[in-house]
């Protein structure tokens, strides 16, 4: 089984989210998706959080322990793209050797709850993060011509799972052949 969370996002609404502080913990809106342009939660805004944050990393944490405790063998982190793209700008401006930090961070904890993890969407650091991830869960890579960015993970005999959004059955017959 392997569970979701946003590991790289404020949403409003969530319990555990209530005690981190806007432009210390979080900032700058997700773009794309629903409402005009940003994704929204409870009629706020999804918003990147700083990578950083003791409390932000806190807050992960839990959430990994709540999986464990859920019963889940693996996670899915999303949102783990921060900062690695103008589309993606969290208003922290941090590195990808921060962002890579971020990411040992989380694999580790969740390593040590005995969970695996997987990497998921975030090719900019691939080559980087391979290592640390049991896995990585793609979406849309047949549709957008990236599937090959995820090569480290099979030649490091990992699985690469990938999510096609309705795609039509020629998309299907050429995931088959490759």
């Amino acid at each position: 089984v392997i569970c979701y969370f946003s590991a790289g996002s404020w949403e409003n609404g969530r319990p555990d989210m209530g005690g981190l502080k806007m432009g210390k913990d979080y900032k700058n809106a997700l773009k794309g998706g629903n409402e005009g342009g940003q994704w929204k939660a409870n009629g706020q805004p999804e918003r990147w959080v700083n990578v950083d944050s003791k409390d932000v990393r806190s807050v992960m944490v839990g959430r990994l322990v709540n999986a464990k405790e859920r019963g889940c063998d693996a996670v899915e982190p999303d949102n783990l793209d921060v900062d690695l793209s103008p589309d993606n700008a969290s208003g922290f401006g941090k590195s990808p050797a921060q962002v890579l930090a971020y990411y040992k961070f989380l694999t580790d904890e969740a390593h040590r709850l005995g969970l695996a993890i997987g990497l998921k969407n975030a090719d900019d650091l691939v080559g980087q993060a391979v290592g640390m991830f049991d896995f990585v869960i793609v979406e849309e890579c047949f549709k957008n011509n990236e599937c090959g960015k995820y090569k480290p993970f099979l030649n490091q005999g990992k699985a690469v799972l990938i999510a096609e959004y309705g795609a039509p059955k020629s998309l299907c017959e050429r995931v088959k052949r490759e």
